[in-house]
């Protein structure tokens, strides 16, 4: 009776907890007044709550059967029978999630109708953020208390839950030592949703979550079967396979902390920094680049670099590579040469006019480019560009000088400033490749081609005020004839320049754009 009992108290802790996290997420939206593609990203107290709560109660009920010195009658003769209350926080987890995706989806079709898309947005959150890591509470909360003594296991519980907690979080971001490690910190964050965007549940936070319960579960199937042994297997194998993948390089400019892992880097460096003599200007001049781009959840690229004759049969030439990009390999006319990579420069000996080739793969901290999401800008080092230059908090490391570029890339759709010349493959002679792709519409106006945002911040520009911004636009900048307008797409510095940004073939720049911001910007800039 008192075990029933208990059972009823535990499913009324947890609807209260339940009830809390819809309020609490709606009470923010409601003060927004409008509906935000964000809104579950950022609503991590709430799902730490929801995870908290259900590896409590696992460790709660568990314990109970320990407190009356049933351990080894109820769990390891009778197991099967007596993990009944596992299974009923599994379904009790299941209803509340499919819960959720009701809710918020009535509310987001209520605000803006049907979309499949963001309705998928909401599923993905739900499962990675609420439905998998409660999955995991459960399981690891029965690991905890099964294996360790009450008192061990009340300070494990303690420990395993702050772990995942927001305050966790905050003291691990604020620790310049700690932001190296970084990685290894957020894989104790269970529930992976501390990051900004819509379409961010990317491969590598499913394979996370799902081997970690495969990892809590081989105690269960201890219990529950016999022939054990391959399935165990099975589960630690996953497991491993999920860690591995986890720590290959994966685009992870999207999570809110990897801004500051770069930061870290830098203030790291600052001393070694310091004693580099920068390149302004160029120091030679590259003819051409031709560079085959394959994005998957990261990119790998190989770069063929011409040398302009004139600058050809130096002793050594410097290239800028950003510092997280792994080079495997560089070729001069097919043959492989030394080179050395020293943070972000690339150093090589002497050159003819013949072709340099890079090889290298990983991700770039501020720029997303994957399969899903690019956002990649001429100025950005994820190309390798003449000289030795500043890269941490300067203008930009792009060429001061044009140069052609053929870009090959393995996706479709995509905005770039060259230009289209089969479903592959672009071209131009600019002073540096502009790559972006995501979700996004498309309208033309006044004769111009506007690109904005549709789920980064979901429907913030409405469309009946696009006519206004390009009119602010042209109003400034009357003699630039852009490819294309971005608003909103927030992959260049724009918003530091008075929110708008003029690139080499297009403009990007934010709703709120007012042509006196240029003015006002201009003025402060050199502040």
């Amino acid at each position: 009776m008192k075990y029933i009992l208990s059972r009823v108290y535990v499913l009324l802790g947890l609807l209260v907890v339940y009830a809390y996290i819809i309020y609490a997420v709606f009470e923010k939206e409601l003060k927004r007044g409008r509906c935000n593609a964000l809104f579950l990203v950022y609503e991590t107290l709430p799902a730490f709550y929801y995870f908290a709560a259900f590896a409590l109660v696992a460790v709660y009920l568990t314990a109970v059967f320990r407190l009356y010195n049933c351990k080894e009658l109820c769990f390891d003769v009778y197991g099967r029978k007596n993990l009944g209350y596992i299974g009923f926080l599994l379904i009790i987890n299941a209803i509340f999630s499919l819960g959720f995706m009701i809710v918020f989806g009535g509310y987001v079709y209520h605000k803006i109708g049907f979309d499949a898309t963001f309705f998928r947005f909401i599923a993905d959150r739900i499962m990675i953020s609420y439905f998998l890591p409660a999955c995991f509470a459960v399981i690891g909360g029965f690991a905890i208390a099964y294996y360790f003594s009450i008192k061990n296991a009340c300070i494990i519980s303690c420990i395993f839950i702050y772990l995942t907690s927001p305050s966790f979080d905050a003291w691990s971001t604020i620790k310049p030592d700690l932001l190296e490690y970084v990685l290894i910190i957020k894989n104790f964050d269970f529930i992976q949703n501390w990051d900004a965007g819509g379409d961010t549940v990317y491969l590598y936070k499913w394979l996370k979550i799902i081997g970690l319960i495969c990892l809590t579960l081989v105690p269960v199937v201890k219990l529950i079967t016999k022939k054990s042994k391959a399935i165990i297997a099975v589960l630690i194998t996953f497991f491993i396979a999920g860690e591995v993948f986890y720590y290959m390089p994966q685009d992870r400019s999207v999570e809110d902390y990897w801004t500051l892992r770069s930061e870290a880097y830098y203030f790291k460096k600052r001393d070694d920094l310091a004693k580099i003599s920068f390149d302004n200007e160029s120091p030679f001049k590259i003819d051409s680049y031709d560079m085959d781009i394959k994005f998957t959840h990261m990119m790998s690229v190989k770069c063929d670099i011409k040398i302009s004759p004139e600058d050809a049969n130096k002793e050594a030439y410097d290239f800028t590579l950003y510092h997280s990009f792994r080079v495997s390999k560089v070729l001069y006319n097919g043959k492989k040469i030394s080179y050395k990579r020293d943070g972000d420069y690339i150093s090589v000996g002497k050159l003819g006019e013949g072709v340099l080739s890079i090889y290298y793969y990983g991700t770039h901290d501020d720029c997303s480019a994957n399969s899903r999401n690019i956002a990649l800008s001429e100025y950005c080092p994820y190309y390798p560009t003449a000289g030795k230059k500043m890269v941490h908090r300067s203008e930009g490391v792009n060429n001061d000088y044009d140069s052609l570029y053929r870009v090959k890339v393995n996706v479709k759709d995509i905005y770039t400033n060259l230009d289209q010349k089969s479903t592959y493959v672009y071209e131009a002679v600019c002073n540096g490749p502009y790559i972006m792709k995501g979700y996004f519409e498309e309208v033309e106006v006044d004769g111009y081609k506007v690109v904005y945002g549709k789920y980064n911040n979901f429907y913030w520009i409405k469309k009946e005020d696009i006519g206004d911004v390009i009119h602010e636009i042209t109003t400034v900048y009357p003699d630039v004839k852009p490819k294309f307008i971005a608003l909103n797409c927030g992959t260049t510095r724009g918003y530091k320049r008075g929110r708008i940004y003029v690139g080499n073939g297009y403009i990007e720049a934010s709703e709120r754009f007012k042509a006196e911001d240029v003015l006002d910007a201009e003025d402060n800039w050199d502040e």
